[in-house]
């Protein structure tokens, strides 16, 4: 796409000026042409306002007119459109040195960090416009960022996508509100803002002191009792004066005796104290306050299931396992004591519908089925089973399995037996 500077603009001499400006948000390059100008006379500073005023009819975003390569002109010249068009110029003609006026940063909570890479990305985004809000409302900024995908989401070529998700499109609706363009950069040039994502994060939490330390080392340093003392009184005790004359002439102790060793003539292992736990048990026992005030709930009466009339009148059902990578559905009948065992791989509601109407197609529909407090028959999906078929579904007390004896009895059998075969299988 090429156009020229107005008709008013151009002087009847030599073309030899060319300025290139490349437009980052639509992507296209404009290519300006003008004629030489007298640097000593008021027509350069006509043809400046008016360049000025034909990137702004260009639609040439304020932040890419730095981006401008100038070549073969004069120093003066260059130096007025280094000016005019952005406060600095690298000598190489490349990018803009941009020059940072704030830092804002802050860390994650702890439900951001679970974010996805791009609402983390989108949130950074929001939360800067938020910070510099004075700075930006009211102006078109330029947006740059190392996020490729947010380019097509906050960008204005297309309309956001429809499959974004909530957080996104709330993100969008914040940033409907501000006019900027947004331009990609790769993350090794975008170190500007990338380091301070980078930096290690300080900690306000001082050093936990070890109190138990400092308060052992202080009642050290207070005992009012010597080592002399302690050594002379070691030597009157009946009990540790023998431990002390085996340990000096190194006989082989064993147990905890074995850990003791000698210091200054003094035993050393903490506190010595033969039999302790067992002393403090029985002076637990023997105290009549402890008995007086202990809590001595009253005990309910066990009230045992009633023995069914006819077989298959009650059964009781549980999971074994898992034993040797399988596990095992039980059902079992509380007049004939028939067992019925069924290898599952998953436990799930659907496979245990489908073993009991294997049973039942055999046996036929039992009056009461018990089992305990599984997923598997608490679920909606088992309930409506028993429902449809009359079947009156009882679950055991809660951790109370003896409830539900009849099934635990054969698992145990069960595990038992598979275990003693499992050689010759």
């Amino acid at each position: 796409m090429e156009q020229k500077i107005p008709e008013l603009l151009r002087q009847n001499q030599e073309l030899i000026r060319t300025l290139q400006i490349r437009d980052h948000s639509s992507s296209h390059k404009v290519t300006v042409q003008f004629e030489k100008v007298d640097e000593e006379n008021e027509n350069f500073d006509s043809f400046i306002e008016k360049f000025e005023t034909y990137l702004d009819v260009q639609n040439v975003p304020i932040a890419n007119r730095a981006k401008v390569f100038v070549s073969s002109l004069s120093a003066k010249l260059y130096q007025l459109l280094k000016n005019l068009l952005a406060p600095a110029i690298p000598s190489d003609q490349t990018w803009l040195c941009e020059r940072p006026i704030a830092f804002a940063s802050r860390t994650l909570s702890g439900s951001e960090k679970k974010y996805s890479q791009i609402d983390k990305e989108a949130l950074s985004i929001v939360w800067a416009v938020k910070k510099f809000y004075l700075y930006l409302k009211g102006r078109r900024f330029t947006l740059i960022t190392d996020h490729k995908p947010l380019i097509a989401i906050f960008g204005s070529k297309r309309c956001l996508p429809v499959l974004a998700a909530t957080r996104l499109l709330h993100c969008a609706l914040i940033l409907q509100s501000f006019e900027f363009d947004i331009i990609f950069r790769k993350t090794i040039e975008h170190g500007n803002a990338d380091f301070l994502s980078r930096l290690p994060k300080t900690s306000e939490e001082l050093e936990v002191k070890d109190d138990i330390t400092i308060f052992q080392m202080s009642q050290i340093e207070a005992l009012p009792v010597t080592s002399k003392e302690l050594r002379q009184e070691t030597g009157k005790d009946i009990e540790l004066d023998p431990l002390l004359k085996a340990l000096r002439e190194g006989k082989d102790l064993q147990g905890r005796e074995a850990q003791y060793t000698i210091e200054d003539d003094c035993i050393m292992y903490g506190q010595r104290w033969k039999n302790i736990d067992k002393d403090i048990e029985e002076a637990a026992k023997n105290c009549v306050d402890c008995a007086r005030y202990k809590a001595d709930p009253t005990k309910a009466k066990v009230h045992y299931w009633e023995y069914p009339s006819m077989p298959w009148e009650r059964i009781h059902v549980d999971f074994a396992g898992p034993i040797f990578e399988h596990m095992f559905f039980l059902i079992v009948d509380v007049n004939s004591k028939w067992l019925e065992v069924y290898p599952m791989k998953t436990t799930t509601t659907k496979k245990t519908i489908e073993c009991l109407r294997d049973s039942f197609a055999r046996f036929g529909l039992p009056r009461v089925l018990v089992s305990y407090n599984g997923s598997q028959f608490t679920s909606y999906e088992l309930q409506s089973f028993m429902q449809r078929n009359g079947v009156n579904h009882k679950t055991s007390a809660p951790f109370k399995p003896s409830s539900n004896e009849q099934a635990e009895l054969y698992v145990a059998t069960l595990k038992q037996s598979l275990r003693a075969m499992h050689k010759y299988i």
